[in-house]
């Protein structure tokens, strides 16, 4: 893989932001790509336990409640797509030139996601450690492990200098060599790439000279 063609920004709970919004469109503008704001949620179950069932009313309001959530995700996917302008556009529309979609997935829940991720070059995802009661970290676990597909996990804001200079963390095991052929699109149109070994802590495998 010399380039990025698709990426996933999976939102559950967490809402679109201009971090995730950020990194995408940078990504996009870079490898021409397509962009898709999946949105999913889970549909309550009816039965709560055995010979317990839930109330029409509690089961009404949760499902109105995702809907509301949905349409709110998918109006701020909007706003920052166009902000940034990035048109709307499928896969199959306007080849080579970065566009993006938004969809939405019901009763899924993080592993259907996962599966989803397949799909796609590379996922991203927003790491909000300020909200306690946004479970991105559901979502990260489902796609890293769920989609066998490379996963971009963004913290802080996109500066200018964003995947200009990346960092290799190397320990010579099978799991480096798979990152480092994930990441292969971003470091072969990086400026530097700089190779971190520790002593001590590699594993039998190549040394990091030998990976540069």
């Amino acid at each position: 893989m010399s380039k990025f063609n698709t990426i996933l920004l999976p939102f559950s709970n967490t809402q679109p932001n201009a971090v995730t919004a950020d990194a995408a469109c940078f990504m996009a503008k870079k490898f021409k790509c397509y962009i898709e704001g999946a949105y999913y949620r889970q549909l309550m179950p009816i039965i709560a336990g055995e010979g317990i069932s839930l109330p029409a009313d509690y089961l009404a309001e949760f499902e109105e409640e995702g809907r509301v959530q949905a349409e709110r995700a998918s109006k701020d996917f909007m706003t920052l797509r166009a902000d940034r302008g990035i048109p709307i556009a499928s896969f199959e529309e306007s080849p080579e030139v970065p566009r993006a979609a938004w969809s939405e997935m019901i009763g899924t829940g993080p592993a259907g996601i996962g599966e989803y991720a397949r799909l796609f070059d590379l996922s991203i995802i927003s790491r909000d450690g300020y909200q306690a009661k946004v479970d991105w970290k559901t979502t990260f676990e489902a796609v890293l492990f769920e989609s066998g597909k490379p996963v971009l996990l963004i913290g802080d804001p996109v500066v200018e200098s964003f995947g200009r200079r990346i960092v290799i963390a190397w320990n010579g095991s099978v799991e480096a060599a798979r990152s480092v052929q994930a990441a292969m699109p971003m470091l072969l149109v990086s400026d530097e790439v700089v190779i971190w070994e520790v002593e001590g802590g590699t594993v039998s495998g190549p040394n990091a000279k030998q990976v540069a």
